[in-house]
């Protein structure tokens, strides 16, 4: 009888065995499974985000086009849009949509002003041959929305 006894805890220790091996598998593949993923996850936040500042950009140097056809074509304050659909391109004031159906860009102006030394400074003497750009990015990624900017001054030629 003993020896039929300890069969079957020997057979019974493999059981647990198998089972312990078993989880212990699950789990590092569910682990695995998890880091993939959320690399995946972040892989596509940078990428977006990417695009995002060549977004940025593309509004600044647009700006600096806009400028280059005319100064009369730069507002002196308040948000506007990029109209990429005109020839040469044209800033607008109301939103034409996003881009790629992702992003959604205002190009803000305001004001510059010059202080006691001549510099372009935050608040003094207002130039009215400069003017402030900020240029924001706006989009949403997992549930939050996500922005960058980007911010300069532009002057009359």
């Amino acid at each position: 009888m003993a020896i039929h006894s300890k069969k079957t805890k020997i057979s019974g220790f493999g059981f647990i065995e198998i089972i312990v091996a078993t989880f212990v598998v699950v789990v590092g593949f569910l682990a695995i499974s998890y880091l993939f993923a959320n690399s995946l996850r972040v892989q596509n936040g940078e990428r977006l985000k990417i695009r995002a500042a060549t977004y940025l950009e593309e509004g600044m140097e647009s700006v600096k086009a806009i400028r280059s056809e005319g100064w009369a074509n730069i507002p002196e304050s308040g948000t506007h849009y990029l109209d990429m659909n005109a020839i040469p391109w044209a800033l607008v004031s109301l939103d034409p949509g996003p881009l790629d159906g992702i992003y959604t860009r205002r190009i803000i102006f305001s004001r510059a002003y010059r202080d006691i030394d001549g510099n372009l400074a935050l608040a003094g003497t207002e130039d009215p041959s400069a003017r402030k750009v900020r240029v924001e990015v706006e989009w949403q990624f997992g549930g939050t929305s996500k922005a960058v900017f980007i911010e300069g001054y532009i002057t009359k030629w």
